[in-house]
């Protein structure tokens, strides 16, 4: 999602820098930006929400967070940025290093939370939400519910909805290969309960047993444990010979 909300941008003409988590899986990130020739920096800043977290890790979270605070703003600043945008609900120091800063901060939401996610807010939902709300020129949501989520708690005058910019590359449509004429699905994403895997096998399920002919396959790292939860689900269905796992793409084209 962040590489083609790049991607848009530079169509705008618009420079972009890019501040990312130091973790693992930010190798692979970088990579793709290194690529763009998009200036970025890894810093160790944190997740201001979990799962049923433990209430001395979030004090250790925002603890963390507080401490990345200054290193972060100084880096904007060196940047010479006019803008700055958070792209998850999960971070809370885009926004508070604007502040710091005096500039303007859009907030880009793609998450309901604990909804989706299963993940609650360190300080609480409400003051969350106040803090994402007071620190922000504009608040954008990636869907009309995802907006609605947020509406009571984020003035409305500030959210408005940004739909995700896609890129699709036309010709890799006629390259897949379809077994007679059944119908091929893909489901993205890690894998995890609350990325509706489980929905998407029962789905081809009822297609199945509807008389058509489809397959599934489901593209994402994660859990092996719940990776095998899920070929088991395919089998107790029956319809394990139509569905497929694939680990982690950089696209989902053949």
């Amino acid at each position: 999602a962040l590489l083609e909300f790049i991607d848009a941008l530079k169509k705008e003409k618009v420079e972009c820098c890019v501040l990312i988590p130091l973790i693992p899986t930010s190798t692979v990130l970088s990579g793709e930006l290194k690529k763009r020739k998009v200036q970025f920096a890894l810093l160790p800043f944190v997740w201001w929400a979990g799962k049923k977290t433990p209430i001395l890790q979030r004090i250790a979270r925002t603890f963390i967070n507080l401490l990345v605070l200054l290193p972060l703003a100084i880096k904007i600043k060196a940047w010479r940025s006019e803008v700055v945008c958070t792209n998850t609900i999960t971070v809370p120091l885009g926004a508070l290093g604007a502040k710091i800063l005096g500039l303007p901060h859009v907030w880009f939401i793609h998450e309901f939370g604990k909804e989706d996610h299963g993940f609650t807010f360190d300080l609480g939902e409400k003051l969350s939400l106040w803090l994402v709300n007071k620190f922000s020129s504009s608040v954008a949501a990636n869907s009309h519910a995802v907006a609605e989520k947020y509406i009571k708690l984020i003035s409305p005058a500030k959210l408005r909805v940004v739909n995700q910019p896609i890129k699709i590359k036309k010709t890799s449509f006629y390259k897949t290969e379809r077994k007679e004429e059944s119908i091929k699905c893909a489901i993205i994403g890690r894998l995890q309960a609350e990325k509706g895997q489980e929905d998407a096998i029962r789905a081809i399920g009822a297609l199945i047993g509807q008389g058509i002919k489809a397959e599934l396959e489901i593209i994402g790292d994660g859990s092996l444990q719940y990776q095998k939860y899920l070929s088991g689900l395919a089998e107790k269905n029956k319809i394990g010979g139509s569905v497929s796992f694939k680990s982690f793409a950089k696209t989902p084209y053949p």
